[in-house]
Order: C-alpha cells, then structure tokens, then sequence
C-alpha cells in the first residue's frame, strides 16, 4: 500500500491542483493524508499577495469571510495551475471563495477573453447550483486593485484548453 500511495501522490503533484486531490483519491477508493507538494516550492508571498490585491473578495461572487482576523472562506488560485508550471505571480492569481476556486480547477468554472465568468454546460444541479454557480455566467471578474494586474490572456487561455469543461453556457 505504500507504493501504490506514493505513485498515487506523485500522480496528483505532477497532474492536478491541491484543490482536487481528496476528491479523486475518494473516487477510487483510497484513503486521503494531507501530503506537502514536493514537486516545485510555491512562492510563500503569493496567496498574501492575491487576498491583498483583491481587498480579500472572491472574484466572482463577492464573499469576504473572515473568523476573528483570520480570513475564512478565501483563497488564492492559480489560473494555470501551479502542477502545470503556473507562476505565483499576480498575473496569474485570482482570490476566490472556497466553492468558486474548487469549481475553477474541476472546470465547472472559467473566464472569457472579456474578463467575464463562464458556466460550462456540463454543470447541472438544483437551486444551490442555480444560484451559486450557474448564476454567475457572463458576469465580470472584480478586478485587483488600482495598479495590480488582473490574469494574463495566456493563463486564461491555459485554462480554457487545458481545464474547462466545454462549451460554455450562453450568458
């Protein structure tokens, strides 16, 4: 079983973002350890960075949680992922809330040419799905603050041919 798990995590280092490890472990029946990427160091500044340039807002939906001074619910994501090389630079980060960076890197989620949200067509759900998700298509992305810059058109491009799940709904 120890083979098989560090192959396991080798796979998921080389292959997918963080975000999606557990849930593809779960998929296939194995159990989930917490493990430290152990491919290329993430730079330590950038998730710092992205809260901040953000003012600590999700991109898409606005959400600015925070528990005591802690910030709750709020992350930095990459657009091109970090397992594929993506840089952490500001040019290729996004603040988002926990549902909308999960939902980015499973490519339920993308952003246009336009800086807008898209939907894929292959999500469905209910009310929820309506209302957090779906909802949110063809809305702008916040932008970072004056003087930061929002993701580059090459890791937005990244993304939409590498992550997204094909075609978008129509906004």
């Amino acid at each position: 079983m120890r083979v098989l798990s560090s192959i396991a995590r080798s796979v998921l280092e080389r292959s997918f973002p963080p975000t999606l490890h557990e849930d593809i472990l779960d998929a296939v029946g194995m159990p989930y350890r917490a493990e430290t990427d152990r491919r290329r160091p993430r730079h330590a500044d950038f998730r710092e960075l992205i809260l901040r340039i953000y003012e600590r807002r999700c991109a898409m939906c606005g959400f600015d949680g925070r528990l005591g001074r802690a910030d709750f619910g709020v992350e930095a994501a990459h657009v091109q992922w970090h397992a594929f090389d993506g840089p952490d630079i500001e040019e290729n980060g996004l603040c988002l809330c926990s549902l909308h960076h999960k939902a980015l890197d499973a490519g339920a989620l993308g952003v246009g040419e336009d800086g807008r949200v898209l939907v894929s067509e292959h999500l469905c759900g209910g009310s929820r799905v309506q209302n957090w998700l779906i909802d949110l298509g063809g809305r702008p992305l916040g932008t970072p603050a004056q003087g930061h810059a929002s993701p580059q058109p090459a890791f937005i491009k990244w993304h939409r041919e590498q992550v997204f799940r094909e075609p978008p709904r129509a906004a």
